[in-house]
């Protein structure tokens, strides 16, 4: 087993095993894929393209419903919208701010 020690900053750096296996170098992604028994899976994201089946799924059915019933096709509520944007009006959202407890994947 190859180890790299986190630091206060939740920071680690990655051993040369793990970079030459991943074949990764500086500025390239990697990829944590978190399994249901917890294991987590370190992959050289830069060469993949992001896929969900489950979301890839749901577009083709979204795609096909939508190409044959236009009809349904519904513009948004205005009404719907202004209450929205009233609710969220003084919401700060920092999209790189670290996501807290326990997460669901």
């Amino acid at each position: 087993m190859i180890t790299s020690k986190l630091t206060s900053r939740s920071q680690t750096t990655l051993p040369p095993g793990v970079r030459q296996t991943l074949d990764v170098v500086p500025g390239e992604q990697l990829g944590y894929i978190i399994e249901g028994d917890g294991t987590v899976r370190l992959v050289n994201a830069s060469h993949i393209e992001a896929s969900d089946p489950v979301l890839d799924g749901f577009l083709a059915f979204l795609s096909q419903d939508l190409a044959e019933h236009p009809e349904k096709v519904k513009s948004f509520p205005e009404a719907l919208l202004t209450r929205a944007r009233a609710l969220t009006r003084n919401l700060k959202i920092d999209h790189d701010s670290p996501i807290e407890g326990a997460i669901s994947i």
